[in-house]
């Protein structure tokens, strides 16, 4: 680990929990948090993945490694259950001898492993289940599969949030989490399409066009973002992309014209741009 950063706002939410009179709720979920993220850090050192910086935000914390996300389903399901396991011997314990704040523990475990577990990315249990699409399919349709997996999910909670608001006049976390969901999903496809961008460019440098690579002929419309279509590209295949408008071909631009063409353009760039 080379980096543990604090978040300027969580400051802030500390300032605020105890002006309110919520520090003794916010320091318990804080303290499930760290739980759940050890757990997560306990896991990537034995899988031998390099952490390169921790962020403490006022709502969560954020592990960035240094390699591409770990393919390893214990390292993200372990935190949740692990969760869900201290919940379930807090609820045991409180049965037989009560003791202070076991209510704050139990339901800040239980929201944590239950929220963690639900199959949208970037959540633990969407990272699961998007292992779980990579092997079953390839790695383009499982990560479209994810996508819309995820903004489904992501809206119906959004949209459950509203509806439980209109009912109870009053009750609005449904609709954050909603917020928080659709804002991840929004952020992750962006980070997914910079992954794809960096590992396109790098297999560029390092094709040797002495050998072969079977190369791969695709169709699409002239108004079609480039940085659509480079979602679709996998590593062992070269792409020849033919443009088309009102059903003719009016031209046809290569796996490198289109990336050189995105590196060195802001914002959106169409086929036809290329």
């Amino acid at each position: 680990m080379k980096h543990l950063k604090i978040s300027p706002l969580l400051p802030l939410v500390v300032i605020f929990s105890y002006l309110t009179h919520n520090m003794i709720p916010f320091f318990i979920t804080y303290l499930s948090l760290l739980f759940h993220e050890a757990i997560h850090l306990f896991f990537l050192c034995n899988e031998k993945i390099v952490v390169r910086k921790i962020l403490l935000e006022p709502f969560g914390i954020c592990i960035q490694t240094e390699n591409k996300p770990p393919d390893s389903l214990t390292v993200y399901l372990s935190a949740p259950v692990a969760n869900l396991l201290i919940s379930l011997v807090i609820w045991l314990i409180q049965s037989y001898r009560p003791f202070p704040c076991a209510e704050y523990f139990f339901f800040s475990n239980l929201f944590l492993g239950l929220f963690n577990l639900i199959p949208c990315l970037p959540l633990d249990g969407g990272r699961a289940l998007e292992i779980y699409f990579s092997k079953k399919y390839d790695k383009t349709t499982a990560k479209q599969k994810m996508r819309l997996l995820s903004l489904s999910l992501s809206s119906a909670i959004f949209a459950s949030g509203l509806w439980l608001l209109w009912y109870t006049k009053y009750q609005y976390s449904l609709i954050l989490i909603g917020i928080f969901l659709l804002y991840s999903c929004l952020c992750q496809n962006k980070l997914t399409l910079c992954q794809t961008i960096g590992e396109t460019a790098k297999r560029q440098e390092q094709t040797d066009f002495s050998g072969s690579r079977p190369i791969c002929y695709l169709g699409a419309r002239w108004n079609l973002p480039a940085q659509k279509i480079i979602r679709n590209f996998q590593g062992d295949q070269y792409y020849i992309v033919h443009v088309i408008k009102d059903g003719k071909i009016i031209k046809t631009v290569t796996e490198t014209q289109i990336l050189t063409k995105i590196l060195t353009c802001d914002g959106t760039l169409l086929l036809s741009q290329c």
